[in-house]
């Protein structure tokens, strides 16, 4: 007899791996339909982004979602120029090792005017709309 329950207890074994398999690759599967989806969400946005860019939806209608993307936008080429300025920072320190005269140094990226107008906060990149899109239902 001891070697049914051997058989027994292995053939359990077997099953609980199939279908820890199983889960895994339909776990996986669902994985793979969200990202898709996702993705064709992200190309639908683009999508109507530019369709307010030319006139064609009220940027209204999307709001406060709208406003936001405009503020990250800012945002975005703010810290673009902010690294811009770095990397040429950077390059107006090394030593020139070449026997040539140094050339003219080009001239530094304007920031946005939105740079002008409201400096960049760190601390506000939290997005405000996140409760209302996180909420439960």
């Amino acid at each position: 007899m001891p070697g049914s329950w051997l058989k027994e207890t292995f053939e359990k074994g077997v099953e609980e791996i199939q279908k820890l398999a199983k889960t895994g690759s339909i776990k996986i599967d669902i994985t793979n339909l969200k990202k898709k989806r996702d993705e064709r969400v992200k190309v639908i946005g683009n999508k109507v982004l530019q369709m307010i860019q030319n006139g064609e939806l009220k940027a209204e209608t999307f709001e406060p979602d709208y406003s936001y993307i405009l503020e990250m936008d800012k945002k975005i080429a703010i810290k673009e120029c902010e690294l811009s300025e770095t990397v040429y920072e950077d390059k107006k320190t090394e030593p020139t090792t070449s026997a040539q005269p140094a050339q003219a140094a080009p001239e530094e990226p304007a920031l946005p005017s939105a740079a002008a107008s409201k400096p960049a906060d760190d601390d506000d990149d939290r997005d405000p709309h996140e409760d209302y899109i996180n909420r439960p239902g």
